[in-house]
């Protein structure tokens, strides 16, 4: 069990600095409200621990993200974090990351086709021949402090509880008030798209491609997925105003998890 869980306790963690302070706060409660209905408990980690979950659940999540791996990027309390949720017996149970993108000069296309965005020091880590190809148009757009929200983990046993749609949205909206940034952005594997877990998230944009062909991480085709503040804003206003705010607010988990299948 947790021992103080008011010390780690993602309500009390959140700092609102900057955007949509009130709607924010709001969604960050909401979102602890039903995790807690569904017996998980959420807070904010070091984006350390991501590598060290990836590596014992690798039976149900595929290699980490090396923007967000220690072990292949410069990341640390400074530019990135994990959103952790952990059961009642304290076992770590879901997890995504988010990490604060420089890209003054520069764009996400630019930085992805250098391989720049996927490793902090590419040569140390690449093969020869590794390439980045990016069609997406909208990334050329993408400039100056941008957050990238991705490494999205569900252990088995909880998927389908609402997590899909709770997590993502959370880890961009305390990415977005800690940090301020002019853009959010992602990146999901095709595969993930025709499973339909795009249409969960939140992301309102999203174009092909961004296509990876590399020994060390693998070939993969993408889906670009960005917004601007604004956007996530009005998604988490109306997100509030649909059934997990019912579902929040409920006297019962039975009764408000009926209402949150209605999403």
């Amino acid at each position: 069990m947790l021992t103080h869980p008011q010390i780690e306790d993602i309500r009390y963690q959140v700092q609102p600095r900057h955007g949509p302070v009130d709607v924010i706060g709001r969604y960050v409660l909401l979102a602890h409200r039903v995790a807690q209905l569904n017996g998980i408990h959420l807070s904010i980690g070091p984006v350390e621990l991501l590598s060290d979950i990836n590596r014992s659940n690798r039976a149900s999540w595929a290699p980490l993200f090396p923007g967000l791996d220690v072990r292949c990027s410069e990341v640390g309390e400074h530019n990135a974090f994990a959103v952790i949720g952990r059961n009642q017996n304290g076992d770590i149970i879901c997890t995504q990351g988010c990490r604060l993108y420089d890209f003054t000069g520069t764009t996400f296309t630019a930085a992805a086709e250098d391989m720049t965005f996927w490793y902090t020091n590419p040569h140390a880590h690449l093969s020869s021949g590794d390439t980045c190809v990016v069609r997406a148009w909208a990334g050329k757009l993408i400039t100056g402090r941008a957050d990238y929200a991705g490494a999205t983990w569900v252990h088995p046993d909880y998927r389908g509880n609402y997590l899909v749609q709770i997590l993502p949205r959370l880890v961009r909206a305390v990415g977005t008030t800690k940090w301020g940034p002019n853009a959010i952005f992602g990146i999901m594997a095709e595969p993930l798209v025709k499973n339909g877990l795009l249409r969960h998230n939140g992301f309102r944009n999203h174009e092909w491609s961004v296509d990876l062909s590399s020994a060390t991480i693998g070939t993969y085709r993408f889906k670009l997925l960005w917004e601007k503040p604004a956007d996530l804003a009005e998604d988490l206003a109306e997100y509030l105003d649909s059934s997990p705010s019912e579902a929040a607010h409920a006297e019962s988990a039975g009764s408000s998890q009926q209402k949150a299948l209605a999403v």
